[in-house]
């Protein structure tokens, strides 16, 4: 039993690293932080800039807040991601109320339905509409990875922002973040936190387990005592003694012993000693003992039993050799079944 217990318990350690690592990589996808973020620190991901702008004491924020409720003085930075719909009935009346954006799509040449558009260059554009004003840029041109290879662009988007941008500038991520909602308690936790958390649910399931195996411990069980053929018979002949019905418990088992005897059961005496069965003056002595019984009285051509004739001991006596004679029958049909 001890080496069962080592054995599953080394088991159990060698499945914990496996199962950290497994939560590892699972957390790490469920955590994928989308394109074009500013948390997000891979190649797509806009951290580098981002971090860039606020060393250099820019205002810059992050906000998870709609367009078209942002405040009209704080300059928002967009990405075409997602749903987002730059041609919204809903933004277009922002903008037209002095709203200030600059617009990231992956397709920089993406039309705005709405203002004159004015074309700084091959990769910017410049739209005024009403009081505000859209500017539309590379969305790919800002990425972790852009910067490795070339800063020029960047650069001249800074530019744009220093000329238009007075206030606060609001890198804009509500629609990146499935409409504000994906910034749960559990993605906030660090993974150094989420680890120990693991741990300690391993802790648990291994503390269940063990206790488990000591529930409803195994209980022996013995073969089960086999029934009685005629149990019945004696459970209600126990009932009939209990009620003093003695006459009617001897007829039960009288039933019963003829039952066994089958087709013979009308002249049994004389099978009895045809067959040499043992025990024929008890036989003899039952006959006729069943036979005064049953000849006692008839009633208007109906067999009626009267009040009984016989004292208890006498019935008992009865009872007792018909169950002797019972079992003489019994053991010769097992001889012959064997």
């Amino acid at each position: 039993m001890k080496g069962k217990l080592n054995k599953e318990l080394m088991i159990f350690i060698f499945l914990i690293p496996i199962f950290l690592m497994g939560a590892s990589f699972f957390s790490n996808r469920s955590d994928q932080l989308p394109s074009y973020s500013t948390l997000n620190r891979g190649e797509r991901g806009y951290s580098v800039y981002y971090e860039t702008l606020k060393q250099l004491g820019y205002p810059v924020q992050r906000g998870l807040i709609r367009l078209e409720n942002q405040e009209i003085n704080k300059f928002q930075i967009v990405v075409e991601y997602g749903d987002f719909d730059i041609n919204h009935k809903d933004i277009r009346e922002w903008v037209e109320e002095g709203g200030r954006l600059l617009y990231l799509t992956q397709d920089h040449r993406s039309i705005v339905e709405y203002g004159n558009k004015v074309i700084i260059d091959d990769d910017i554009f410049y739209i005024s509409y009403e009081k505000g004003m859209i500017i539309v840029g590379d969305a790919d041109g800002i990425t972790n990875a852009s910067l490795l290879v070339d800063t020029s662009y960047p650069y001249q988007l800074l530019q744009m922002l220093v000329t238009y941008a007075t206030d606060e500038i609001i890198f804009n991520e509500y629609h990146l973040f499935n409409e504000g909602n994906n910034n749960s308690l559990w993605n906030q936790i660090p993974l150094n936190f989420k680890m120990i958390i693991y741990q300690l649910i391993l802790v648990v399931i291994g503390f269940f387990y063990y206790k488990g195996k000591s529930f409803g411990k195994p209980i022996p069980l013995h073969d089960e005592v086999e029934r009685e053929e005629h149990e019945y018979l004696y459970a209600s002949a126990s009932l009939y003694r209990g009620a003093k019905c003695w006459d009617i418990m001897l007829e039960n088992y009288y039933e019963n012993f003829l039952k066994i005897l089958g087709k013979h059961e009308e002249n049994w005496l004389e099978l009895w000693g045809q067959t040499q069965l043992p025990h024929y003056h008890k036989a003899k002595e039952v006959y006729s003992f069943m036979e005064q019984e049953e000849n006692q009285v008839k009633v208007s051509g109906k067999e009626k039993y009267k009040e009984t004739q016989y004292s208890e001991k006498e019935y008992k006596r009865m009872v007792e050799l018909i169950d002797q004679l019972t079992m003489v029958l019994k053991k010769r049909r097992e001889n012959f079944g064997k």
